[in-house]
C-alpha cells in the first residue's frame, strides 16, 4: 500500500447480503457488504464479559475477490477484513452523512469464530460464470462454535 493511506484489519460480523455486479465492460467483478465490529469488555463488577462500542463499515472488494465473497459469505459470518480505510460522504434530504469503507485487498472467515465444514478451496484460475452463479446459490459450510 502507498504511504499515505491508512491500513486497517478489522474483525468483525457479516451484517447485509454480498451484493455482487459486474463493471466497466462486464468484465470486472464488484462486491459489496456491511460489516459490524462490536467492542467486547470484562465487567468486573458482574465477572461477565459484555458488548461495548460497535464500529459499522462497508466493504468493497474487487475482481476474483468479489467473486469469491458472493460464493462464500452470508449474513453472520465472522469475517476479518483487511485493506484500505476509506471515509466518504453522501448527502439525503439536505442531510450530509458521512460513513467508513474498507476496500479490502485481504478477508476470510473468522476460524477463531466459526469452523469450516468443507475442505480447503483450489487454488485455481477464475471460476465461469456459470460456476460462480451456482456457488452463489450453495449453502454456506461455516457453523459457529
Amino acid at each position: 500500500m502507498p504511504w499515505n493511506e491508512t491500513p486497517v484489519t478489522i474483525v468483525g460480523t457479516v451484517i447485509t447480503d454480498v451484493v455482487h455486479r459486474q463493471v466497466g465492460d462486464g468484465s470486472i467483478s464488484l462486491a459489496n457488504f456491511r460489516i459490524v465490529s462490536t467492542e467486547r469488555r470484562y465487567n468486573r463488577e458482574t465477572s461477565e464479559w459484555v458488548d461495548g462500542d460497535q464500529l459499522f463499515l462497508g466493504v468493497t472488494c474487487w475482481r476474483r475477490m468479489a467473486d469469491n465473497a458472493r460464493a462464500t459469505l452470508a449474513k453472520g459470518d465472522p469475517v476479518v477484513v483487511h485493506g484500505r480505510l476509506r471515509q466518504k460522504s453522501s448527502e439525503a434530504d439536505g442531510v450530509r452523512r458521512q460513513f467508513y469503507e474498507i476496500e479490502a485487498t485481504a478477508m476470510g472467515v473468522d476460524l477463531s469464530r466459526c469452523r469450516s465444514l468443507g475442505s480447503m478451496p483450489e487454488i485455481v484460475a477464475p471460476r465461469t460464470e456459470e460456476e460462480s452463479v451456482a456457488a452463489a446459490g450453495a449453502e454456506p459450510q461455516l457453523t459457529p462454535f
